[in-house]
This record gives structure tokens, C-alpha cells and sequence, in this order.
């Protein structure tokens, strides 16, 4: 009894986890404000963990992109970048973090100087590729058709 109680807590943390997942990750994708403001109440609404503070670092960096003024840009980016790059050094080795950032610095302006660890996070995408969920290989393969850093064939 008390096993099948625990498989049933893990099978339900998993989809909302995966949900909450694919939530950012369309967003992400279709660039919108709409759905990046949904995805981000959405994260800021669930349980705190490393996950949801990375997400919302990551939403916080593309919402920057939407803001009127370069003031505001700048200090929404930077808000962001506070969050998932504390992520990324209390856990350096989580591929998907390294994922999210990977995309943010590429499609970062340059101004902002957030581009100089786009061959390192790269190295530990095509490392743990293959320990990514199916939906992460997904949405990963469908970003490297775009990527200047991360190509399809490096991801076989």
C-alpha cells in the first residue's frame, strides 16, 4: 500500500513536472509575450525548486526581451541571469540548464555580453544528450536546426 502510494506521488510530481516542462519550452519556442507571461506565473506558482528557479531565470531573460526601454531590458535581463546562473553553479553539471542558457546566449544581443559559455554548455549537451528525456531530445533536436552553436549531427 504505502509502495503503490509513493509510485502514485512520483507518477503525478512527473507529469506536472513534464507539463510544467513543455509549458516553458513553448513558450520559449514560439516567442510570444503572452505565453511567456502564462509559463512564468505558472512557475512562479509552483513548488520552489532548482527546476522552477531555473525556468524562471530562463522566461525572465526572454521576457527582457519585451520590455519597452533599454533600462528595462537590461534590468529584467539581468534579474533573469541572476537566477539561472545560480542554478547553473550550484548543479554545473545539469544538462538541461545548460540547455536553457545555451539558447539564451545565442539569441542574447551582444551588448549584453552573455555569450561566453555557449562551446562549454554545448560540450555538456552532447555529452548527456542521451539521459534527457524524449520531449528535452525533442525540442533540442528541433533547436539545433537553428542553433549556430549546436548542429544536428552533433547531437548523433
Amino acid at each position: 500500500m504505502l509502495l503503490q502510494a509513493l509510485l502514485s506521488i512520483f507518477f503525478i510530481s512527473t507529469l506536472l513536472s513534464q507539463s510544467l516542462t513543455s509549458l516553458v519550452y513553448e513558450a520559449l519556442k514560439n516567442d510570444s509575450l503572452d505565453q511567456i507571461e502564462t509559463a512564468l506565473a505558472k512557475v512562479e506558482s509552483s513548488k520552489q525548486t532548482s527546476l522552477t528557479q531555473a525556468y524562471k531565470g530562463t522566461l525572465t531573460m526572454k521576457k527582457a526581451d519585451f520590455m519597452k526601454t533599454p533600462k528595462q531590458k537590461i534590468a529584467t535581463f539581468k534579474e533573469g541571469h541572476k537566477l539561472l546562473e545560480s542554478e547553473i553553479i550550484a548543479h554545473p553539471k545539469n544538462t538541461e540548464y545548460r540547455f536553457l542558457r545555451l539558447l539564451i546566449q545565442e539569441n542574447a544581443p551582444k551588448i549584453l555580453k552573455y555569450n561566453k559559455d555557449k562551446e562549454d554548455d554545448k560540450k555538456i549537451i552532447v555529452e548527456n544528450f542521451s539521459k534527457l528525456t524524449p520531449y528535452q531530445q525533442s525540442f533540442i533536436r528541433e533547436y539545433s536546426k537553428k542553433s549556430t552553436t549546436l548542429t544536428s549531427s552533433d547531437l548523433n
